[in-house]
């Protein structure tokens, strides 16, 4: 009978504290209704995990270790690997270029059972880099989880775009992604302010230089849309046409003996920034480096008179001597001058 009492006894106590667990279970759920919550709004617990795979993804993103990664991503992403393996190793030469860290995080709660939801992220607080972004759902997930990274002090920013998705077996990277986000510091429609400002001042060059620049870094998703994208597209349209209108190639720089002719304007992209690259076509012979050293200090000393604002307001201007005018020369077919400006 002893042994009785307490089987009762215990069935007793225990059946309402069971109980009380059905109960309390569900408050334990970090999700939140459902909208969209960037940074803070997003609940603690939720961000706090998900800043924990954010830490192990960077990692492995790093040294692009395809085990590490597979661990973080989804079936279906592991799944389509070659798009896998081009992406995380583009994204890891990336991250050499600076320290990444997160720049912005939005969580996503879609209706239960919505099958064809898209959700669309409409940032209005950043002036004139005010963005759309619009992300499909997942058709077995109601939350989705956006990770934007970049590097803080990089001239050339990258974003690296992750997508997660909280499946049945856990929160999965579904998607990656890094396309340009900055040039020389800015974004594009701040890029597209200053060139404004660069052709007010006449500087025809530099002005169509900083609108392709621009465009260059119009979509860092893709389907990011900046407020301004339209315009910053046209405006790239009647920047070149400026630029065409006022210098017409080759330019024969008459006041050096040589007569050195500009018949090329390129990008140089470095860790310090974007810069000009000014293709000179010479009569020197490219072995003789020091009659090509004396003509290239007197192309930089004049260079400012041939081109207005081409010495402005940056640190170098890099040439590139050629003998002859053609296109895809190999290396030894021509000389690279750096002039210094600051």
């Amino acid at each position: 009978m002893k042994l009785k009492t307490q089987t009762t006894h215990y069935t007793f106590f225990y059946l309402p504290v069971f109980l009380f667990l059905i109960i309390l279970l569900p408050s334990c759920n970090t999700s939140q209704k459902p909208g969209i919550y960037k940074g803070e709004k997003i609940a603690s617990g939720t961000r706090d995990k998900l800043h924990k795979l954010n830490d192990e993804l960077l990692s492995a993103l790093k040294t692009n270790n395809p085990e590490d990664l597979e661990l973080l991503m989804s079936q279906g992403m592991i799944d389509d690997r070659h798009k896998r393996l081009v992406t995380t190793e583009e994204i890891s030469i990336r991250m050499k270029t600076g320290d990444y860290s997160l720049m912005s995080e939005y969580y996503i709660v879609n209706p239960p059972k919505a099958t064809s939801a898209s959700s669309t992220i409409k940032e209005r607080d950043m002036g004139i880099n005010n963005f759309d972004l619009t992300f499909a759902k997942a058709t077995d997930a109601d939350e989705m989880y956006v990770a934007l990274f970049t590097a803080k002090k990089a001239m050339q920013k990258w974003l690296i775009t992750a997508i997660y998705n909280k499946y049945n077996y856990g929160w999965k990277v579904d998607k990656l992604e890094v396309q340009p986000y900055a040039e020389n510091g800015l974004t594009a429609p701040e890029l597209m302010e200053k060139a404004k400002e660069q052709l007010k001042n006449g500087y025809w060059l530099d002005g169509s230089n900083t609108a392709s620049y621009a465009v260059n870094c119009l979509r860092p998703y893709s389907s990011w849309k900046y407020v301004k994208e339209q315009e910053i597209y046209h405006f790239n349209f009647d920047a070149l046409e400026v630029v065409k209108s006022h210098y017409k190639l080759p330019i024969i720089i008459n006041s050096i003996p040589t007569h050195p002719r500009i018949w090329r304007i390129r990008i140089e992209r470095t860790p310090d920034g974007s810069f000009p690259n000014v293709n000179i076509l010479s009569t020197i012979n490219l072995l003789d480096t020091v009659a090509l050293r004396k003509e290239n200090d007197a192309i930089g000393k004049s260079i400012g008179s041939v081109m207005a604002g081409i010495d402005k307001d940056k640190k170098y201007i890099y040439y590139t001597t050629y003998n002859e005018a053609k296109q895809g020369v190999a290396v030894n077919d021509h000389h690279d001058f750096v002039q210094k400006l600051k």
